[in-house]
C-alpha cells in the first residue's frame, strides 16, 4: 500500500519534534530513536493477561490514537494493507510482535466520560478530523483484535494543551481531546488521585500504550526512577517506545499518576542491518511521564467548566456518574490539595470497583537502513 504525503511528513515530524522538545539535541535520522527495554521485557498482550483487575484497567479506560487512513470504520479494525510491524520497519526475525499491524501514532487515557488525556506532542501529527480514539484495540488472541465500530470515536475538540520545550520548569507535556460522545459503560474514566504517599524511588508502576504503534500492551515490571518532587514529571524505566506517547501510568492501588512524555533510544542496527530491541539495565531509565493530576489542574484552573473532573463540591468516596455529565451533575474526578485539604476526592467508578517520547518512527527507522 502506498502511503499519502502527508502520512510520510507526519511521521517524519513525529520523528523530530519530540527531540526538540527533549533533553536531547536532534540527531540525524541515521540513528535509531525508538523502542527501548528495561531488564526482562514485562510487556504483555491483552490476552497473556492473567490478572482481571489488570485486563479490566486495560480495556475500561486505555485508548489508541489511529490515523483513519488506516482504520476501517466499519469494524474499528485496522485495514487490510496496513503497516506490520516487522515488515515495516525491517526488524530482525525472532522480535517480538513482528508480525502484528503498526498503526497507532499516540495513545491516551478516559479521564472523563467524554474526554481523553495524552500527550501535547501527539496532537502535533496529525488535524483531528484525520485521526479516530479508539478503545479495546488489544488482542483476544494473537492474530484477533478486540475493536469494532462501537469502540470507535472522533476527536472533536482539543480543551487544552500544553508543550513545554527543552530547559522549561515546570516542564509539562499533555492535552486534553473531547470526544464526539460519551463513553458508557463497560468504559469508564481511570480513578485519578494524589499518590498518598507520594511517589518515591522504587515505586511499581503499571503503564498501557500501542507501543511502536501496536495493539495495547500493559507493562506491570516498571518503577520509578526519579520522581522530582511531583512538581511536573517523573521517571521510570518502563518498557515503552513510541506509540505509546501519551499512554497511561498507574500505581500500586491502579490509580492514574501520569502520562508518557519522551524517553531514550529504542532501536540499535544489528551487524545484519536489521533492527534490534534496544535493550538497558534497569538503573538506566529514560521514560518521562507527565505527572496527571498536575495536567488536571492545569485544566481545571484554565477550564473550571470541564465537567465532572473538576467539580469540587464532593464529600468522601465522590464518583463520576454513569452516564454522560450534566452540569447538576455531583461528582468529580481528583483531588487537588490544594483545594480540598482534608477530602480524597477521586473518579471511582463501580465497573472498576469490580474488577493503565514518543515519537512517530517508521519512516525515521527506514532511513536508518537506506543509509548503512
Amino acid at each position: 500500500m502506498v502511503r499519502s504525503v502527508w502520512f510520510k511528513a507526519a511521521l517524519v515530524v513525529g520523528s523530530v519534534l519530540p527531540l526538540a522538545c527533549s533533553g536531547g539535541s536532534l540527531e540525524p535520522l541515521g540513528r535509531s530513536q525508538h523502542q527501548v527495554v528495561y531488564g526482562q521485557d514485562g510487556r504483555r498482550d491483552y490476552f497473556e493477561l492473567s490478572d482481571a483487575s489488570l485486563q479490566q484497567l486495560m480495556t475500561t479506560s486505555s485508548v489508541a490514537l489511529i490515523a483513519n487512513e488506516w482504520l476501517d470504520m466499519a469494524t474499528g479494525r485496522p485495514l487490510v494493507g496496513a503497516p506490520i510491524w516487522g515488515e515495516e520497519l525491517g526488524m530482525c526475525a525472532g522480535e517480538p510482535y513482528e508480525g502484528q499491524p503498526a498503526v497507532a501514532f499516540c495513545s491516551g487515557v478516559l479521564v472523563d466520560w467524554d474526554l481523553v488525556l495524552t500527550s501535547g506532542h501527539c496532537l502535533r501529527l496529525y488535524a483531528l478530523s484525520e485521526f479516530s480514539i479508539v478503545f479495546d484495540h488489544s488482542l483476544d488472541d494473537p492474530s484477533t483484535l478486540r475493536s469494532s465500530a462501537a469502540d470507535v470515536f472522533a476527536p472533536v475538540e482539543i480543551v487544552a494543551e500544553r508543550l513545554d520545550p527543552v530547559g522549561a520548569s515546570p516542564r509539562l507535556d499533555y492535552a486534553f481531546v473531547r470526544l464526539d460522545r460519551a463513553a458508557a459503560p463497560p468504559r469508564a474514566p481511570a480513578v485519578v488521585q494524589e499518590p498518598s504517599p507520594p511517589l518515591v524511588t522504587g515505586a511499581a508502576l503499571v503503564t498501557i500504550g500501542a507501543d511502536s504503534g501496536l495493539p495495547l500492551k500493559l507493562d506491570a515490571s516498571g518503577t520509578v526512577t526519579d520522581a522530582r518532587n511531583g512538581s511536573d514529571y517523573f521517571v521510570a524505566n518502563t518498557d515503552t517506545s513510541h506509540g505509546s506517547s501519551g499512554g497511561p501510568v498507574f500505581d500500586e492501588q491502579l490509580a492514574l499518576v501520569g502520562v508518557l512524555a519522551r524517553g531514550g533510544e529504542d532501536y540499535v542496527l544489528s551487524e545484519t542491518g536489521c533492527l534490534a530491541t534496544r535493550r538497558q539495565t534497569e538503573d538506566a531509565a529514560e521514560e518521562e511521564y507527565t505527572y496527571a493530576l498536575r495536567a488536571i489542574e492545569q485544566l481545571c484552573q484554565d477550564n473550571p467548566s470541564s465537567g465532572a473532573l473538576c467539580a469540587q463540591q464532593c464529600g468522601e468516596d465522590c464518583a463520576a456518574v454513569e452516564s454522560q455529565p450534566t452540569e447538576s451533575a455531583a461528582g468529580c474526578g481528583l483531588l487537588s490539595p490544594r483545594a480540598q485539604p482534608a477530602t480524597i476526592c477521586v473518579v471511582v467508578v463501580s465497573l472498576l470497583l469490580l474488577g493503565a517520547r514518543r515519537r512517530i518512527g517508521w519512516m525515521e527507522a527506514k532511513s536508518i537502513r537506506k543509509k548503512t
